[in-house]
């Protein structure tokens, strides 16, 4: 993990989703705040849970050619920076947001189901979290908070660490193995 400048997370996002953009038609609309402060994470997966976000506010405006634009909106917060993802598109049915960050659960037709899951286990391993809410006039408002590099949660800290994993019972010993990486950590 590294310390991430969040302009640079979402210009990095823009960039890698322009040509998608462009073949649908759909315009992103990004507004940075000033004087952001730095996340401490791994770039790559939070570029995941963006690239994801955007992903899926584009497929939720098929249906609705006439409003064809995303906002990322990058703004600073007490306690460190959200992202904002929102569309003007299909809202998000009341019934499914309960369920929407459960793994292979999914409300478009041909969808995995992994994408929300993954993001928001990224955002927690980054000690942060994901929500969803109705966008103001319609479509869906995803946010995810972050802490300021700063305020790094205890997982950094136990990333850092090695643990030894004795069992004499290999069974066991993988179970102990799969709850680490679930936990986040890398297990060689």
């Amino acid at each position: 993990r590294e310390q991430v400048s969040p302009a640079e997370l979402a210009d990095r996002t823009a960039r890698l989703m322009a040509l998608e953009l462009d073949r649908e038609g759909v315009e992103l609309r990004c507004q940075l705040d000033d004087d952001l402060p730095t996340i401490h994470g791994d770039p790559a997966q939070l570029e995941v849970v963006l690239l994801n976000l955007v992903r899926n506010a584009m497929q939720a405006l098929e249906p609705a050619p006439a409003a064809r634009w995303i906002r990322l909106r990058v703004f600073a917060t007490a306690e460190g920076v959200c992202f904002e993802v929102a569309d003007p598109g299909r809202p998000i049915p009341d019934e499914a947001r309960e369920r929407l960050f459960d793994s292979f659960f999914t409300t478009r037709r041909g969808g995995t189901g992994t994408g929300l899951f993954l993001s928001r286990r990224i955002a927690e391993r980054h000690g942060g979290r994901i929500r969803v809410e109705p966008n103001t006039g319609g479509g869906t408002c995803f946010l995810v908070s972050l802490p300021r590099s700063d305020r790094r949660s205890s997982t950094d800290a136990v990333s850092a660490k090695a643990i030894l994993v004795v069992d004499s019972d290999h069974t066991t010993r993988q179970i102990k193995l799969w709850m680490l990486e679930e936990f986040g950590l890398t297990v060689d």
